[in-house]
């Protein structure tokens, strides 16, 4: 009697599909992931990370990266960098929220939530490039994604309560293992 909404084939392999089981009705919630690589002969549990109480209601994987898959659950976000192996929150600033379906817009992820709108995570460039055994001991640079020297139009003032959009130009994105005092980026041209 659980429920089935979401089915997410494999926009990189033929054969594989994922699927969030939805089963709180029953007064079971636990998450209920599985991945197939046979076209549905057989099933992979995929739930390692995800909270015992966080049950599931869509999986979508990654429109450029093979294996990084993103899963809405009943509290939030989470992120799987090896196929759905291993599971992190990937809330960051997002609250506490049940999120009922994920789409793109270019390279943006964008949760549709119930009580809390829409909430978009801008460039999922530098999700897309981290390694699924890329250890997280040493700084990060991130290439950027493409930019354009755009002057928009309006004196960047938002509606009291609206979101906020990125910030215009080339955006750098970085991991640093520990908090640094100081940090200093240099940029050099194709001349060097």
């Amino acid at each position: 009697w659980a429920l089935i909404s979401m089915v997410d084939p494999s926009p990189h392999k033929a054969g594989t599909a994922y699927l969030a089981v939805d089963n709180h009705e029953n007064d079971d919630l636990r998450p209920y992931a599985f991945r197939t690589d046979d076209f549905g002969k057989t099933w992979t549990s995929i739930t390692n990370g995800l909270p015992n109480n966080a049950f599931l209601r869509v999986i979508r994987e990654d429109r450029k990266r093979p294996g990084l898959l993103y899963a809405g659950t009943e509290i939030g976000i989470y992120v799987s960098f090896d196929n759905g192996s291993n599971w992190q929150s990937l809330a960051l600033n997002m609250p506490v929220v049940p999120v009922h379906d994920l789409a793109w817009k270019d390279d943006d992820l964008i949760a549709a939530t119930h009580g809390r709108s829409f909430w978009v995570l801008d460039d999922l460039s530098p999700l897309q490039q981290l390694a699924p055994s890329q250890k997280l001991d040493k700084p990060i640079l991130f290439a950027p994604r493409d930019s354009y020297a755009v002057r928009w139009g309006g004196r960047g003032n938002a509606a009291a309560g609206a979101g906020a959009n990125p910030p215009s130009g080339v955006n750098v994105s970085y991991y640093l293992p520990k908090k640094a005092e100081k940090i200093t980026i240099e940029f050099s041209g194709p001349d060097g």
